[in-house]
């Protein structure tokens, strides 16, 4: 029962070492040693102490090699199972890569050979299934290809209705082939925003915003004096008639255009 306790051990240990470690030699051969007319309790005193540090020199041995330590095993914390496959590392996913997805689904390829090319889980694959119809949207209004190959999310900017009454604009003037500055969008940004009801705190036209609107929807500049969309006649005159709705949805005059 001592050998299982470190702090008895110990204690013992420490008072062998004060009391007789450079005479340990003197307690092993205690019974040899002594001499007969010793009376018989200083006798007893000392076969006494002599099996007391004998059993503590045969505990210090064995201590140590861990042989009447149990406390070793029962607290050492077991080796990692190497039969547990890695886990796996997440994956985002850009937007070209989910509608390459929903087109292989679609023609009826297994969903375990996809998980294995992207490197995604099954609940991923149902998400994307599940945004089919915005993805397959968004593709069909994106008006680049580096736009789709960038992007990762359908987030909705905040001011979702100025946005799109501001590119519905966009569109329309650079379907006549006006050129539109960076100042210009942000003019009609601001005047818009004021027929919509939308307080100066909720947006603040900055540079940071110019530059947002311009990535969201495939702007890139191409000289000092304007901006070009990379989209077709079609596209172009199809945003100019939904742009003409807007107008006449929300009663914009002349002058607020």
């Amino acid at each position: 029962m001592v050998a299982t306790d470190g702090r008895i051990f110990h204690g013992l240990l420490a008072w062998l070492q004060v009391g007789c470690q450079e005479d340990r030699a003197l307690f092993e051969d205690l019974p040899c040693a002594l001499p007969p007319t010793l009376p018989e309790r200083d006798k007893f005193t000392l076969y006494f102490l002599h099996e007391v540090c004998c059993l503590v020199f045969r505990m210090e041995a064995e201590f140590m090699s861990h042989a009447l330590h149990p406390l070793v095993t029962m607290f050492s914390k077991p080796k990692p199972s190497s039969s547990k496959g890695e886990k796996r590392k997440h994956v985002t996913l850009t937007l070209n890569q989910k509608l390459e997805i929903i087109k292989r689904l679609e023609k009826g390829e297994n969903r375990n050979i996809l998980m294995n090319d992207f490197n995604i889980g099954s609940s991923t694959i149902y998400d994307i299934k599940k945004q089919k119809d915005e993805l397959m949207k968004f593709a069909s209004q994106s008006v680049t290809t580096e736009k789709l190959a960038s992007r990762q999310t359908l987030k909705k900017p905040k001011l979702e209705q100025l946005d799109s009454v501001l590119f519905k604009w966009f569109s329309a003037v650079r379907s006549e082939g006006k050129p539109v500055t960076g100042p210009m969008i942000v003019e009609k940004a601001k005047k818009f925003g004021q027929d919509l009801g939308v307080a100066e705190s909720e947006c603040n036209y900055s540079d940071g915003w110019l530059r947002n609107f311009k990535f969201r929807h495939g702007i890139r500049r191409l000289d000092v004096t304007g901006e070009t969309l990379s989209a077709n006649q079609n596209s172009a005159e199809k945003y100019k008639d939904e742009f003409e709705k807007i107008v006449a949805d929300n009663d914009l005059t002349p002058e607020q255009i």
